[in-house]
């Protein structure tokens, strides 16, 4: 039987979000891991189909997002509903978060819109790109003993 669905918080969008929290990813899908990676594990997320594509749009999206910042913000948030359209849904794909065991759950529509623009923002300013990273190593290095304070 199909899982039910529900409107997203995007109103007239096509986005759903399903009840079920396990998929298996296809090579249109958005994956988003949030476990420890090897630079292996992480440069398959980064060559996957639906992350190439959605990574390509981000990107292009980056100059827009920045020009409209002095416009309401309604503006950026149609840009990120562009983006996470055009790279995924018309691709046939979704949005999938990894959980904490490894495997791969359907993003509600806001967890995708928040990922999107976080990507946007990040690739619009480098040094919070890089703060970003920073962070996550010493999230990761703290949970598992590797931590040095010098």
């Amino acid at each position: 039987s199909f899982p039910e669905m529900h409107v997203s918080e995007l109103g007239e969008d096509v986005f759903f979000q399903y009840v079920d929290t396990v998929a298996s990813p296809i090579k249109s899908d958005v994956l988003i891991g949030t476990m420890e990676r090897t630079v292996h594990d992480a440069e398959f997320l980064n060559h996957h189909g639906g992350n190439m594509i959605w990574k390509h749009q981000v990107e292009m999206a980056v100059p827009i997002y920045v020009a409209y910042s002095g416009l309401p913000p309604v503006f950026q948030s149609v840009l990120v509903d562009f983006v996470m359209y055009d790279s995924v849904v018309e691709q046939g794909g979704r949005f999938l978060k990894e959980s904490m065991y490894g495997d791969w759950r359907r993003m509600s529509a806001k967890e995708a819109r928040d990922a999107t623009k976080k990507n946007i923002i990040c690739e619009s300013n480098r040094l919070i790109l890089l703060l970003g990273e920073a962070l996550y190593q010493l999230k990761t290095h703290g949970k598992h003993g590797r931590m040095s304070i010098m």
